[in-house]
């Protein structure tokens, strides 16, 4: 059976705390004019008792001129983790990959580790509807 995905909400700013509002065509203005707000820890998408010991936080930052969607890997399993792959699938903002996730591999015990995946506005990738994002980790 496949794995459950735990459905990502209760207020979390999954955007990092970008603001302005962008226009419709581009709507996180990758092509500028864009700010930030000041940092903040990232909130936590998968929390490591629903994600088998992997506690995965993230949020979308702006980075030279661009959209980047910042994530942290921590590993409180007993075993070595690596191998990560992500898949956006069509949603609210048309955000893309641009590129393949690359995370180094996690000892076990606490291992942690950090990257930062382009993300690009695609408008073949906008579905419309409410926004619901959703985290799905296999077993």
């Amino acid at each position: 059976a496949p794995p459950a995905a735990p459905a990502v909400g209760g207020g979390l700013d999954m955007l990092g705390g970008l603001t302005a509002a962008p226009a419709a065509a581009d709507p996180f203005g990758l092509g500028g004019g864009m700010g930030m707000a000041s940092p903040a820890a990232a909130p936590v998408l998968l929390a490591q008792d629903k994600g088998n010991g992997l506690q995965i936080s993230g949020q979308l930052q702006r980075e030279n001129g661009g959209a980047v969607y910042s994530l942290e890997f921590t590993n409180f399993s007993a075993m070595p983790l690596n191998g990560f792959m992500i898949q956006f699938n069509k949603n609210s903002f048309g955000l893309t990959p641009q590129g393949a996730l690359q995370v180094p591999p996690l000892a076990p015990g606490g291992g942690a580790g950090a990257t930062k995946l382009p993300v690009a506005f695609n408008p073949q990738q906008v579905s419309p509807g409410a926004f619901n994002p959703q985290l799905q980790v296999p077993p």
